[in-house]
């Protein structure tokens, strides 16, 4: 397949720094896998469920829900990402959709959807607007339906040491600087509309990490991901450990009215 020039000159923005010496020079899509609590999801409906993703850029995590067995919908911001996603859905025979509209008010029917998941996108968005994001997304997800995101931590042991710098720019509405959570932040976001959230270890190190990454970045990079991903595995059993998770995955359920 013929990778979109979209897609290689944002492959750093959108799939992490330690793709920037693969700016201009991928081979094929690095194309990841859904947290195995939401492929449960697809895996558990008689029917073809559907997928919301919010801020599905050129469309990475569209391929990833289609691939297990979601209908997805992106939702972009910005026309040109939209336009590669829903070609490279095409080109791969897969049946999806992309709305391009404001991540915060997300415009679609009450009940549309059986997941709602976003990664990475969330955390740029001021507070307040990521507040009504997902007090919308508790509109659109079906009775019992699953909220599946992304965030970064407060207490991440990379994180305590970067994010000093970026919280001047926190409160600027429009600015797309990373919002870092605490948990009992996290927990307070979701309250009233969710069931108790399940917070899980993401990523050590950075943010964006991914096991996809270990087949395309360069060696240092190798360790460092697989450096995560050991961490992560090791995590469930240790409390203090996920703390220094410099992102979460974050799981709860639509609160049944």
């Amino acid at each position: 397949m013929l990778i979109p020039a979209y897609v290689q000159k944002m492959i750093a923005a959108t799939s992490g720094r330690h793709y920037q010496g693969l700016v201009g020079k991928l081979e094929t899509l690095p194309i990841p896998e859904l947290p195995e609590k939401v492929k449960e999801e697809a895996r558990a409906k008689a029917k073809t469920p559907w997928m919301l993703d919010i801020g599905s850029g050129w469309g990475r995590w569209l391929l990833a829900g289609a691939n297990a067995g979601f209908v997805p919908v992106g939702l972009e911001l910005k026309l040109e990402p939209a336009k590669v996603a829903r070609d490279l859905l095409k080109a791969g025979g897969k049946k999806g959709f992309v709305i391009v509209a404001d991540a915060g008010k997300p415009p679609f029917a009450p009940e549309s959807f059986d997941v709602i998941w976003s990664f990475s996108v969330l955390q740029h968005l001021h507070r307040k607007r990521a507040h009504a994001c997902l007090d919308r997304c508790a509109q659109l997800l079906k009775r019992g339906g699953l909220l599946a995101i992304e965030l970064p931590t407060k207490s991440g042991l990379r994180n305590r040491f970067i994010r000093r710098s970026q919280e001047k720019e926190e409160d600027e509405w429009n600015s797309w600087v990373v919002r870092y959570y605490s948990q009992a932040e996290i927990i307070e976001l979701l309250k009233g509309k969710y069931s108790k959230p399940s917070l899980e270890a993401h990523a050590f190190g950075g943010i964006g990490y991914l096991p996809v990454d270990i087949h395309f970045v360069p060696i240092r990079f190798k360790i460092v991901v697989l450096l995560s991903e050991m961490l992560k595995k090791i995590s469930p059993m240790s409390p203090p450990l996920k703390r220094l998770a410099d992102s979460l995955y974050i799981y709860a359920r639509k609160i049944s009215e």
